[in-house]
């Protein structure tokens, strides 16, 4: 028996209990958005405050090249083994709750 959103607003009976699980599945799911959505911020939060490349870099100057400008990029100390292991952590979080609304 497939499963029916409308059923329940159909008032048909024979289709209940398969609305009431869509509706359940779809309840859950938007929880676990919700969740998702709620561990993003901090993590966005918090890549706003790390420099711009995980390694040290030297940056690169302003150029042009086969018809291309391109601006340059300052040096980079990059991250510390502090930020690094706090940023993997956020995103170790996102990504076991992004799991759980794909499974």
């Amino acid at each position: 028996m497939p499963i029916s959103l409308s059923a329940a607003k159909e008032g048909d009976a024979g289709h209940w209990c398969a609305s009431k699980t869509a509706w359940a599945l779809v309840s859950r799911e938007r929880a676990f958005l919700r969740e998702a959505a709620e561990l993003y911020l901090p993590l966005h939060a918090y890549q706003k405050t790390l420099p711009r490349s995980r390694e040290p870099h030297p940056g690169w100057l302003e150029g042009t090249g086969w018809g291309k400008e391109h601006s340059g990029r300052p040096g980079t100390p990059g991250w510390t083994l502090e930020q690094a292991r706090r940023y993997d952590e956020l995103f170790e979080e996102l990504r076991k709750a992004t799991e759980a609304v794909q499974a």
